[in-house]
């Protein structure tokens, strides 16, 4: 089952400026920047001089959801965009009112407004409103100090009414420019580009940016050799494209005179910028990306980190964007978790000599997520005497094998956020090589948590060898679905139940969405690898008629490319022609096979030698390293993973798993099955489930859920029995051997032979 989230995000920009385009030199010159940062080795100087601090909020006035914002001079320039039929809903005064508007209000009409407020903070004045029926993006830029608006049609192509207003620092309108010629030929632009000095407009495309004069004659056309991520004004006003290639992420800037490229930098390593604001001083262009903002220089592809947003406890959860006003300020823009409305913060630049020493514990992981940063965050703000500081390796060169290598190493850090695993090792692998602490004492002397206060079938599945080595924050449950009709109320079964199961369907069926071998095999491996490894002994069994079971099964399948278009999953399914599907238990999807089947659903679990597969995955977790040089300081830190303090913040939000503490865990269970609006302990504003949801073709009413669903959720719940998890490096040394098999050109038994000696020997090896 595909499940689909529908949502539209309209991201665009104009980019005006009047100055610097005259460049007689037209020779490209390429930099290729090799490394991503240069302080993500270092420490002290560079980092210290990356931290700010927070001065204000500063900003008010601002009406509607902002669309974007801009440093234009002196001014923070917001655009912000809200449709009639809410601004009339906020207004209403009764049901009957409500009622009206909805069923007479146009909702394609929206209000358009320009606000600008002084960079220093204050209230914001309204520059310009439009009460408009096409959807319009508009975005700010400094041209010879005035704004540059662009009206962005994403109606028809015959009937764009696409256009760019010039206005100066007060609102007034100096141009108004059609720029509806730029829709042609079925292709929209992401970017348009002025320039005043020329007279020009330039058109960015996904694969061509396209020079006009004002009428649309063109004058010149560059192909981007990639797709467009962005594009931007350097400090010194040449256009620049930020374009994704096989090179890399290139910058590339235009020059106008000459029709072509002047300058192009490859980030090998990438940006992850998602806009690009026009630097100043020593920086050509800046940008701010999930974790910090950077300076770039464009002569030598330097780049330069001016705000890091952990060691400035910026939480980034909700995060904006980050503008450079000068060489000490910032604003920060964040959006509002229930408005989506952005409000905007003013920071300025720590003085590095002011900077208290701390002891610092190093969390090691391979990409941070944004609450665990703002775990971070909480914890560095209540801790005087100790810091966390986030290694991601996820950002560097080569990143696996150089976690990999760094823990051979001993440079292990202090803590660790185990996505299913730490790099290319499992869980199970890090226990055996004595890479995580045994946390067990620490929880029976903890005064805040203990073991009774964990849902006992989450808690006890992640225990290895009866020890606890991680804690974790949110699970989902996984199983595999059957259809009740065929199963009844069976729970779990072995590898040789299932094949048995298979071989009495015809051939034609498939036993889940895809019908590629090799896509199959993944499927068991990644749920059921702990069948077949393990790491305390050293043992591996794929030379059993398990594993056997699993091969033949994947062997139904074809070797070429699934045909998902010819794919109709609920009526495949209802049909018999598929046997099977993945199912990530949660209510919307009780809702669906309720729905699509009837009922006629059952989570039977995936096989596994005890016939007990009902899985486990915890979504974010925490476990000390052995070598950390405070472990007391760390369990601190690592016991905020399952407070009611963290927990509270996300147990009520879709789709983000269930808590793993028990008495979150009921205040999860009461957001589904509650009829009536209340407010939690916590402060949370907690509404009765409602509204339609679609996944392939079947519309449901969500409503609070029935006490059978409950219960049907409860029991997966307290039935699971193992953790997914996954073992990157055997996993490749299965594939690349079963491969001969699928192709005819190996036995079974030389297959698994050939696994087992090659996957026990890596164990062995790397235990």
């Amino acid at each position: 089952m595909n499940k689909r989230l529908l949502a539209a995000l309209l991201v665009t920009a104009i980019i005006l400026t009047g100055s610097g385009c005259g460049q007689k030199d037209s020779k490209e010159h390429v930099t290729v920047a090799s490394d991503t940062v240069a302080s993500k080795d270092e420490d002290t100087t560079e980092e210290r001089s990356s931290i700010y601090e927070y001065v204000d909020s500063g900003f008010e006035g601002f009406k509607g959801v902002t669309s974007h914002s801009n440093i234009v001079g002196e001014n923070l320039i917001v655009c912000t965009n809200e449709y009639t039929i809410s601004e009339l809903l906020e207004k209403a005064t009764s049901n009957d009112a409500i009622m009206d508007i909805k069923m007479n209000a146009d909702p394609s009409i929206s209000t358009l407004r320009v606000y600008s407020a002084p960079i220093t903070g204050g209230t914001a004045k309204l520059l310009y409103e439009e009460e408009q029926s096409h959807s319009t993006v508009i975005c700010s830029y400094d041209v010879n100090g005035n704004i540059g608006l662009w009206f962005a049609d994403d109606g028809s192509y015959d009937d764009s009414k696409s256009h760019v207003l010039v206005m100066d620092k007060d609102g007034n309108v100096l141009k108004d420019i059609d720029v509806s010629f730029a829709y042609r030929d079925s292709m929209t632009p992401t970017y348009i580009y002025y320039s005043e000095d020329d007279d020009t407009i330039l058109a960015f495309y996904d694969d061509t940016i396209i020079a006009t004069d004002v009428s649309g004659g063109q004058k010149f056309k560059l192909a981007t050799n990639g797709y467009l991520l962005s594009a931007g004004v350097t400090r010194v006003g040449l256009p620049v494209a930020y374009i994704y290639s096989n090179d890399g992420e290139v910058l590339k800037t235009i020059d106008i005179k000459n029709g072509t490229y002047k300058d192009s930098v490859i980030f090998e390593n990438g940006l992850g910028a998602s806009e690009l604001q026009q630097g100043e001083g020593d920086y050509d262009i800046f940008y701010s990306s999930r974790t910090a903002v950077y300076g770039v220089k464009l002569s030598d592809g330097t780049m330069d980190m001016i705000c890091d947003y952990t060691s400035s406890d910026i939480d980034v959860t909700y995060l904006g964007n980050g503008l450079v006003v000068d060489d000490k300020n910032l604003i920060i823009s964040m959006y509002d978790q229930d408005s989506s409305n952005q409000t905007f913060e003013l920071y300025t630049k720590t003085d590095p000599s002011k900077i208290v020493d701390k002891k610092e514990l190093q969390l090691v992981c391979m990409y941070a997520t944004a609450e665990l940063r703002a775990l971070v965050i909480d914890f560095n703000k209540t801790h005087n005497d100790c810091r966390i500081k986030i290694v991601e390796y996820g950002e560097m060169d080569n990143s696996y094998e150089r976690m990999a290598a760094d823990l051979a190493a001993g440079k292990s850090g202090d803590i660790y956020y185990l996505d299913n695993g730490l790099g290319d090792f499992s869980i199970e692998q890090c226990v055996s090589k004595g890479l995580l602490e045994d946390l067990t004492p620490y929880i029976e002397k903890d005064p805040d948590i203990s073991e009774d206060d964990m849902i006992p079938s989450v808690f006890n599945t992640t225990k290895i060898d009866g020890k606890t080595y991680y804690l974790g924050g949110h699970f989902y449950v996984r199983a595999l679905i059957g259809k009740k009709s065929e199963f009844e109320d069976k729970q779990g079964w072995s590898f040789e139940d299932m094949k048995e199961y298979v071989d009495s369907k015809p051939s034609d069926c498939r036993i889940f969405g895809t019908t590629n071998k090799s896509e199959m095999l993944m499927i068991f491996l990644t749920t059921s690898m702990s069948s077949f490894v393990n790491w305390e002994k050293g043992e591996c069994y794929f030379d059993t008629p398990e594993f056997k079971s699993v091969l033949e099964m994947c062997n139904r399948g074809e070797n070429a490319e699934t045909d998902w278009g010819s794919i109709n999953y609920e009526n495949d399914f209802i049909s018999g022609k598929q046997l099977l599907t993945e199912g990530y238990l949660d209510f919307d999807e009780i809702g669906y096979y309720k729905n699509a089947l009837g009922g006629d659903f059952t989570y039977i679990g995936y096989p596994d030698k005890e016939g007990r597969g009902v899985y486990v995955t915890i979504r974010d977790s925490l476990g000390i390293s052995s070598a950390c040089a405070d472990k007391e300081m760390a369990w601190e830190f690592v016991k905020m993973i399952v407070s009611k303090q963290y927990q509270s913040k996300h147990y009520y939000e879709p789709g983000y798993g269930c808590p793993t503490r028990k008495d979150m865990f009921e205040m999860y269970m009461k957001v589904y099955s509650t009829t009536e609006k209340y407010t939690d302990e916590f402060g949370n504003e907690i509404e009765p489930r409602e509204g339609m949801v679609g996944w392939d073709g079947i519309e449901m009413t969500l409503g609070p859920i029935s006490a059978d669903e409950e219960k049907m959720f409860r029991d997966q719940v307290d039935s699971v029995s193992r953790v997914w998890t996954m073992d990157t490096n055997i996993y490749n040394i299965v594939c690349e051997e079963a491969g001969a098999y699928f192709s005819g050109d190996k036995t079974i038994d030389e297959t698994v032979s050939l696994i087992q000696n090659r996957a026990e020997t890596y164990v062995k090896e790397n235990k």
